[in-house]
């Protein structure tokens, strides 16, 4: 049999096709709606959730570094959606949520290192399922949502500590009750906005201090009023979209960023696979995920995009970032050198539909990464190297 010795072909140039922010990633292995989804120590996780028959009470980890999904121990209390999650510390607590049959207070942390489960003290606010939910300064902040599938909506908001296994209530919503809304911290803030209270949907946005326990109003959504939102926080910013407005249930795919301290907003590119809600968002470093849900025909989805504002615009790209790949020929490893040591480097491989094959990041202290491309087929694959500087971009052609 004639064998030939695997080399690789590098073009170190800018592509057209980078000129997007969402790519897609690894699917989740079935579709669902209404799940919970938190990041911890650099992975993302998805759990609970309605499959259209059944509510579920299995647990995946996302690996953004190998780009697959690993089933974790599932939640250890009854299957269920609409629950709530946060982390804190080294921990996640994931808890609330109903079943159509009954709504649930209880709340559980779960470890990572251990890949097990431990029950707090039970959720003492009024509404269980649909909550609005963050955490900053290692304390979790729960509150609203629905007490079962009719009115009332709860308006109270408490604090958890971790620390102490304790809620202490804290000042009402000042908004009203409200559920199915956005809610993420930024810094030492929470912020929560937009959702529904039973009979309207809303567009606004307010902060909280836990510090002086105090509400501010900041500056409204831009999109139309909507529940149901998919948000996540990336570099200090919120990004936020997708969702439906209340009367009349259709999806949206339209996304904005959010920015604290200039308490401004700011239209980003649409959803990349079209409109759809219920869908799930979370962040590993600079990237955001947004996952799952329903599109516009109904259809309970299972893919997994990622968005990566610094790859919007190949104009964005700084052209003095200095950069070298090799051996050339190469067989099973590849390696990247940058001039710009002493921060975090990030490489990524896409195959040409955008779909994220691998990424490998290095840290601080080295100027290199190594890839290992051996059980990667023939092919053109694109790349991005992103460091604090800049970005680079191209393709690999591999050749065996």
């Amino acid at each position: 049999m004639k064998t030939f010795t695997p080399f690789i072909l590098f073009f170190l140039f800018s592509l057209s096709s980078f000129s997007q922010s969402w790519y897609q990633s690894q699917s989740m292995a079935n579709g669902r709606i209404n799940a919970i989804s938190f990041s911890l120590d650099g992975k993302g996780y998805v759990a609970l959730g309605n499959d259209g028959f059944n509510h579920l009470s299995d647990v995946w980890q996302y690996d953004p570094g190998s780009a697959t999904w690993n089933a974790m121990s599932n939640f250890p209390s009854t299957p269920r959606s609409e629950g709530f999650a946060f982390s804190a510390g080294n921990l996640a607590y994931v808890g609330g949520g109903w079943n159509q049959a009954n709504t649930f207070y209880d709340l559980y942390a779960y470890d990572p290192v251990t890949n097990m489960w431990a029950q707090k003290s039970s959720y003492p606010g009024k509404g269980g399922r649909n909550c609005l939910y963050a955490s900053v300064n290692g304390k979790g902040y729960v509150g609203g949502g629905a007490l079962n599938a009719d009115l009332p909506y709860g308006q109270d908001f408490w604090e958890y500590n971790p620390a102490t296994d304790s809620w202490t209530q804290k000042s009402d919503f000042p908004f009203g009750p409200r559920a199915t809304g956005v809610s993420f911290g930024i810094d030492s803030i929470v912020y929560i906005g937009l959702g529904h209270n039973g009979a309207i949907s809303y567009n606004d946005l307010w902060a909280y201090n836990p510090a002086n326990d105090t509400w501010t109003k900041m500056a409204d959504f831009p999109g139309v009023d909507r529940t149901q939102a998919s948000y996540f926080v990336i570099n200090g910013k919120a990004i936020v979209g997708g969702g439906f407005q209340l009367m009349n249930g259709f999806p949206l795919s339209d996304y904005y960023e959010f920015d604290p301290e200039m308490n401004t907003w700011t239209q980003i590119s649409s959803f990349a696979n079209g409109a759809r809600s219920n869908s799930r968002g979370f962040a590993i470093d600079d990237t955001g995920y947004v996952c799952i849900g329903k599109d516009v025909n109904g259809n309970f989805l299972s893919d997994l995009w990622e968005y990566r504002p610094w790859a919007s615009s190949i104009n964005d790209y700084k052209k003095d970032i200095k950069m070298v790949i090799y051996p050339v020929p190469s067989s099973n490893e590849l390696t990247i050198l940058y001039d710009t040591k002493g921060t975090l480097a990030k490489f990524s491989l896409y195959n040409l539909n955008g779909q994220l094959i691998l990424s490998k990041s290095q840290n601080s202290f080295s100027n290199q990464i190594k890839i290992d491309l051996s059980e990667l087929p023939d092919g053109n694959y694109n790349y991005i190297l992103g460091v604090k500087e800049g970005k680079k971009s191209g393709i690999i052609s591999i050749r065996k």
